[in-house]
């Protein structure tokens, strides 16, 4: 190569090394488009726009009690669990013969569940009077102590001169109270107390003649704390009273 051409070439050597430095720097790049309405923020990490998911959680099973009749009682053939498979029963007629005061336990039956080995899940009513006979006038005083049945709704029910059961008091574990009079039953309601353990019902001899009485309650039952547990009715013996 001629003298002349290569001192050429050396000069314009240093001159395109410029201009190819330039055109690097200053060609456009590639830019992500950023989603139209969303934060900066959210545009750097799309996976944040995703709404959180949480566990679903597992469904309560819940029923309703069926409307009873007069002198029937909640009954559960089993377990019920949240109140399902809960039905109306009619009570069989047992009379006591014993006063207050008593102890509110008895002997589990063998069909009674477990809640821990050797510890029995046996939830019923123990009913007693402070006096069996009384004459017209006199007050006699019914108790009832809760068994393995949390939150009670206990119900006091009197035989009726037809044969059914009439509602004469309901009081719950809170001690709120509703008395009813109705006509032709030989005891009248003056005084209802409950707690979570027992009620006491205060009743007056109004009339001569046979009463005969028995609670109904409602409450939880409990397989272990805090559960699982189900919802439960539960009735007492018959009491019979003779008022002269």
């Amino acid at each position: 190569m001629p003298a002349r051409w290569r001192a050429l070439w050396t000069a314009l050597i240093p001159l395109l090394v410029v201009l190819g430095v330039g055109l690097a720097c200053n060609y456009p790049t590639q830019r992500a488009r950023p989603t139209p309405g969303l934060p900066p923020y959210l545009e750097l990490f799309p996976e944040l726009n995703s709404p959180p998911t949480t566990p679903s959680a597992a469904p309560v099973l819940q029923c309703t009690p069926p409307p009873c009749g007069p002198g029937e009682v909640y009954d559960c053939p089993g377990d019920c669990p949240g109140g399902c498979g809960t039905r109306c029963a009619t009570p069989t007629a047992v009379p006591l013969a014993r006063a207050c005061p008593i102890l509110a336990t008895r002997t589990p039956p063998p069909s009674a569940p477990t809640s821990q080995p050797g510890v029995f899940v046996d939830p019923h009513l123990e009913l007693c009077a402070d006096r069996l006979e009384l004459k017209v006038g006199q007050t006699v005083t019914v108790r009832v102590y809760t068994v393995d049945l949390g939150l009670p709704v206990y119900n006091l029910v009197a035989l009726g001169k037809d044969g059914t059961g009439v509602m004469m008091a309901s009081v719950n574990y809170e001690n709120k109270a509703r008395l009813s009079t109705p006509p032709g039953l030989p005891l009248q309601v003056i005084e209802v107390s409950a707690e979570m353990r027992q009620a006491v019902f205060t009743l007056r001899a109004a009339a001569a003649g046979e009463a005969e009485l028995w609670i109904s309650a409602t409450g939880e039952v409990h397989y272990g704390y805090p559960g699982p547990a189900t919802y439960t009715g539960v009735s007492s013996d018959r009491l019979v009273l003779t008022i002269r």
